[in-house]
């Protein structure tokens, strides 16, 4: 798996860059208008197809870019179903893999940030945008302890993840996060 990490230091976004090794295919998850010429330029460098953008929430941010894209590369706009957008390609529903050459991603409902937010579970990885807020503006001191927070309260039906760790890749509005099990604190 190719796997970027992009940060665009005006709106203080994380876009994510995942390629499949095997069949060139990429997907940008959260990419935002400001950056889609170095996007663009990412995905050529590595040799990759750009197939799909993936929003994790509908907010002008990112469904603008995601139509830029869509425009001058030819990918398809992901985005959670129960928004409606006429410009999605592909609407996310939980419990329906989303799949970018042989990267599997597997759709988790995290409302809060908006009512139809998503984060994606890849491997032992979690992308989820806006919905953890870390620092001044989050709720929960340690990022351990809103993970345990959702698994049991607003996620009920995930606990199968519970019992490893989990690396959290959610560089929320440009704060810091870090890495924890989740059973550590169950």
């Amino acid at each position: 798996m190719i796997f970027r990490q992009l940060y665009e230091p005006v709106s203080s976004t994380y876009t994510y860059l995942l390629g499949c090794e095997e069949t060139g295919r990429a997907v940008l998850i959260d990419p935002v208008i400001n950056s889609v010429e170095r996007d663009l330029a990412e995905v050529s460098k590595l040799g990759l197809k750009l197939e799909y953008t993936l929003d994790t929430h509908i907010h002008a941010d990112h469904i603008t870019s995601a139509r830029e894209l869509k425009q001058k590369a030819g990918s398809k706009i992901a985005a959670p179903a129960m928004d409606c957008l006429p410009c999605t390609d592909v609407g996310v529903e939980e419990g329906r893999p989303f799949q970018v050459g042989r990267l599997s991603f597997q759709p988790i409902h995290t409302p809060g940030h908006t009512d139809g937010h998503f984060a994606y579970r890849l491997d032992d990885r979690i992308f989820t945008d806006d919905a953890l807020l870390i620092e001044d503006s989050a709720i929960f001191p340690v990022l351990a302890d809103l993970i345990a927070f959702l698994m049991h309260d607003c996620c009920d039906g995930h606990c199968a993840y519970c019992d490893k760790a989990i690396e959290l890749f959610a560089q929320c509005e440009g704060r810091p996060t870090s890495s924890g099990t989740v059973d550590s604190k169950i």
